[in-house]
């Protein structure tokens, strides 16, 4: 049913065209709460985990940032997960992330579950979401993620709920008869795993960036409807997290930009951050040794408002 739908709809040859992150010419936007709506309709098993999902807004500026950095990053020193489960929004869709073993270092298995929607010429749209297992992460030397893993499953829905595709063998099916070569049943995997590791490299850069902070909002007062149909809460009743500058975390606080006082050394703000020391150095007790170095903040790191209650997580 699912693929002779597809087929009617123009869906199938949608799939050709699915575009990488820096591509988003065919890629509609999901946002996070389109994305628990197609998780309570096709995948309900997995409520529990979005549910407790953090949910970080990427925007275009950040996603820029994330696509051409290219720094020597070192997976095993600067890859530890914020929180056990992570949400990442961004223009082309939301992926998140896992921890299936709670320990958010780069060792184990994490979950993820990728989303993304497409449309037809005919103004049909669909919600695709991919769920599966990563593990051993590691870098390349021009910084791209490589993670080896399995597509566990795959499930699509049209915008009001409704199944087209009920599992992964029904979507390679079609992929198979797009192109019965198999070509491009494995580029579209080769697809998906790169939004996951944009992801992982996503979650690197946020531990590595430490001219930016990661800013906290929330409601004061969540205002729920009184007749909810739906069981995840949506970005407008939980934390959203964004990466920021400190002149821009003032400017949304609404807090002066700090000013010196005349003081011979100026206070900066500093990240949290991984420090390892090196092998033969000045300090041969430490030599090899990977501490954290606390964040610094100059000023107020919290505010309220209207609605909205603001904090810099110095914690992260």
């Amino acid at each position: 049913m699912g693929l002779q739908k597809c087929k009617e709809q123009g869906i199938g040859e949608i799939f050709k065209k699915r575009p990488y992150e820096d591509d988003y010419k065919y890629a509609n936007k999901l946002n996070f709460d389109t994305f628990c709506k197609a998780i309570e309709f096709i995948m309900p098993d997995y409520i529990p985990l979005v549910k407790k999902a953090k949910l970080f807004l990427i925007d275009s500026d950040s996603m820029e940032k994330i696509t051409t950095t290219e720094a020597a990053i070192k997976p095993e020193v600067d890859f530890f997960m914020p929180f056990p489960e992570v949400a990442f929004e961004w223009k082309a869709g939301v992926v998140l992330l896992a921890d299936t073993q709670y320990e958010q270092k780069m060792d184990g298995t994490r979950k993820f579950i990728e989303a993304y929607n497409v449309s037809s010429d005919t103004g049909y749209r669909v919600n695709i979401l991919h769920e599966g297992e990563i593990w051993n992460i590691a870098t390349t030397e021009n910084g791209k993620i490589m993670s080896d893993g399995m597509i566990k499953n795959t499930c699509a829905c049209t915008t009001k709920g409704k199944v087209i595709i009920k599992d992964r063998n029904e979507m390679e099916n079609m992929l198979l008869n797009i192109d019965p070569s198999g070509l491009f049943l494995e580029e579209y995997k080769n697809h998906i795993f790169y939004s996951v590791g944009l992801a992982l490299k996503t979650i690197l850069i946020l531990n590595t960036l430490k001219g930016n902070f990661i800013l906290e909002e929330k409601p004061v007062k969540i205002k729920k409807a009184k007749k909810r149909k739906y069981q995840i809460p949506r970005s407008n009743e939980r934390p959203k997290f964004t990466i920021l500058s400190p002149k821009n975390i003032r400017e949304k606080m609404g807090i002066a930009a700090y000013s010196n006082t005349g003081r011979t050394v100026t206070p900066h703000e500093r990240r949290r951050h991984a420090r390892t020391y090196p092998e033969h150095g000045r300090w041969k007790s430490m030599a090899g040794k990977t501490i954290i170095i606390p964040a610094t903040w100059v000023g107020p790191s919290t505010a309220v408002r209207k609605n909205k209650k603001y904090k810099v997580r110095l914690d992260l």
